[in-house]
């Protein structure tokens, strides 16, 4: 399938736009564990961490619906969520203190609802971006 002219030319410069919202969000994301004892600090992490995980898809696979990289996106955060109830992200965490903050400590049944809505939101923000670039 060909793409117009004017979708293959705003295709770099969309790129450039989803990876620095990506830097952004995950500069936030870092900055809100140096906060994370105040109230709320959690939600707004969970949910950066979720926008993190749709830009990550929107970046990687630039070509796909915006529901797809926003289904994946929450999905994939979504998952990781739920292998919290398995000891296996304890266990990589305990030898690589940092990936703690990728696969997360404790399982809160909360977290997948922050997740489902700020993905959703995400790849509405997304939609509508992807218009006007």
């Amino acid at each position: 399938m060909e793409h117009p002219p004017e979708a293959s030319a705003s295709a770099p410069r969309r790129r450039t736009v989803v990876a620095a919202a990506l830097v952004v969000v995950i500069v936030v994301g870092l900055a809100l564990q140096l906060v994370r004892h105040l109230p709320g600090s959690g939600v707004a992490g969970t949910a950066a961490y979720a926008v993190a995980a749709v830009l990550a898809v929107a970046l990687v696979w630039p070509n796909w619906s915006t529901a797809s990289v926003a289904s994946v996106g929450t999905g994939a955060s979504c998952a990781m969520e739920v292998a919290q109830l398995t000891p296996l992200p304890g266990m990589i965490s305990g030898t690589f203190p940092a990936a703690r903050l990728l696969l997360g400590a404790n399982f809160d049944p909360v977290d997948l609802v922050v997740l489902a809505i700020a993905g959703a939101l995400s790849g509405l923000l997304l939609a509508r971006g992807r218009r006007r670039l």
